[in-house]
């Protein structure tokens, strides 16, 4: 999810923290139906959530778990009936505010995707939660934000190279080609394998070479590879 765990973890966690013998049964049929597929998990969820023995814990967390499956489901309605109602029950539920700014930000609602980050932050002022918001900021137009959040987070997680290669698109944006290039060897350095930051380092270096040495379309394979797409390792 936020923190890119399955989608299926929050709730047999929650069986396991509350030694909840029902929860823990959901938990284990639910483990078993997402290795097949997610209607079955959603099916099992709301046969959880309808389930009037499932504890204050356990329900907030199956809320977010399929609020979260209905937002990259593109169900945005149905993520966010599950999101608040999760927040009914616990208003400073972190990841549970995280998810709703998502779902918020992907119905083109960015000043309630903002609120929800800002709350967040104050209950969990942690790296992954500025880039989160970095992005919104970003998305929204709100350049300078953004890259403060991303410098935030860089304070907080300096050897977080998701949080580096954010600040680079940022930075890129921006036109500012030094700052970002610059980022994007630290974000390597950290991670020689991250796909995206060697991918963005090749596009930026090919930018810089003289025109004749491109195609004729004036693209060079790090470009025509569709590589533009953002930090892979951002939140989503």
């Amino acid at each position: 999810m936020n923190r890119l765990y399955s989608d299926c973890t929050v709730v047999p966690q929650a069986g396991t923290d509350t030694e909840d013998d029902g929860l823990q049964a959901w938990a284990e049929r639910l483990t078993v139906a997402s290795r097949h597929d997610t209607a079955a998990v959603l099916a099992i969820l709301d046969a959880l959530l309808a389930h009037a023995g499932t504890d204050t814990t356990g329900r907030p967390r199956a809320r977010i778990v399929r609020g979260h499956m209905h937002r990259r489901a593109k169900r945005n309605e149905a993520a966010l009936a599950d999101l608040t109602a999760a927040l009914a029950l616990d208003p400073q539920h972190h990841d549970a505010l995280v998810e709703r700014a998502h779902t918020h930000q992907q119905m083109g609602n960015a000043t309630a995707a903002l609120a929800d980050t800002d709350e967040a932050i104050r209950v969990t002022p942690d790296a992954w939660t500025h880039v989160v918001r970095g992005h919104i900021n970003l998305t929204a137009g709100h350049r300078a934000a953004a890259l403060t959040d991303f410098d935030h987070a860089l304070e907080l997680g300096p050897r977080q190279e998701w949080a580096r290669a954010s600040r680079a698109e940022a930075y890129r944006i921006e036109g500012r080609c030094e700052d970002t290039l610059a980022d994007l060897d630290r974000a390597l350095a950290i991670d020689p394998e991250y796909t995206w930051a060697h991918a963005e380092r090749s596009r930026m270096a090919s930018e810089k070479r003289p025109s004749s040495s491109r195609g004729a379309d004036g693209t060079t394979s790090a470009t025509a590879g569709g590589t533009d797409r953002g930090p892979s390792r951002t939140p989503v």
